[in-house]
């Protein structure tokens, strides 16, 4: 079992590599970088703020835009090429392929977002001074990445019944509905019953990916406490079980 899922682990992290949006869009994540640093020297001793805002912004954008279109085609670019039949003619479970899949996506975004926090980190300490970074910066890069987890594993269950294309619109879709939940909660309490009810479901079903957003925490040195850091980590653990247990279900029904 590990061996197999390991084999799908790597060969996905090779093929996500490879891929040339990966690489177009790492040259615009630089670009953006490096362009905090002339942002931060116009203004007036707001350099810091603005570094950081723009940085973890660029940095959260990019990996929002690889996640929702790698991620949405994994499966189907498997099926269309037919190597998913190949794999799958082995003694290898589909829930196997699934799990291979997500942590291979999940190396791609890891080595994507610790390569891209390295340049950040290098810019703020270069033109802030190092001791600008600390723990709440740390922390908002690190639920950077706890939420493209999340979006990789919606992904999938996208992509394990839908075309690359709706697969992405979908994720698109549900990822603005996942960072709009205070207008969710502003609409359910100025709402008549049945739409209250509406909107509870929308705001429980979807994933609240603003519990990953600490950027504005960070640019004011604000640190969570751990018990909250905790309690998101989980969310996010849970959260991505159930929806690649859905993505295995959907995947079961594929006649390959």
């Amino acid at each position: 079992m590990i061996k197999s899922i390991s084999t799908i682990v790597l060969n996905t992290f090779k093929e996500s590599i490879r891929d040339r949006i990966l690489l177009t869009i790492a040259v615009f994540v630089f670009l953006l970088l490096g362009s905090t640093l002339f942002l931060g020297s116009i203004s007036l001793d707001q350099d810091s703020k603005i570094i950081i805002d723009f940085g973890l912004f660029g940095i959260f954008f990019f990996g929002v835009v690889i996640t929702l279109f790698v991620g949405g085609a994994s499966i189907v670019k498997e099926l269309d090429q037919r190597t998913a039949y190949t794999i799958l003619a082995r003694p290898i479970k589909r829930s196997w392929f699934i799990l291979g899949k997500f942590f291979g996506l999940c190396l791609t975004l890891l080595v994507l977002t610790l390569i891209m926090s390295l340049v950040f980190l290098a810019l703020v300490g270069f033109k802030t001074g190092w001791g600008t970074i600390d723990v709440a910066l740390i922390l908002a890069l690190f639920y950077v990445y706890l939420e493209f987890c999340v979006l990789v594993s919606l992904m999938l269950l996208f992509s394990s019944f839908s075309s690359s294309v709706m697969g992405a619109v979908y994720g698109i879709a549900v990822f603005m509905i996942g960072h709009s939940t205070k207008t969710i909660v502003s609409l359910i309490y100025n709402s008549p019953a049945w739409v209250r009810r509406i909107f509870l479901f929308v705001y429980y079903i979807f994933p609240n990916l603003e519990k990953f957003n600490l950027r504005n925490d960070a640019v004011y040195h604000i640190r969570p406490y751990a018990s909250e850091i905790a309690l998101t980590v989980g969310y996010a653990v849970v959260y991505c079980v159930v929806l690649l247990y859905l993505a295995n279900l959907a995947f079961r029904k594929q006649e390959l």
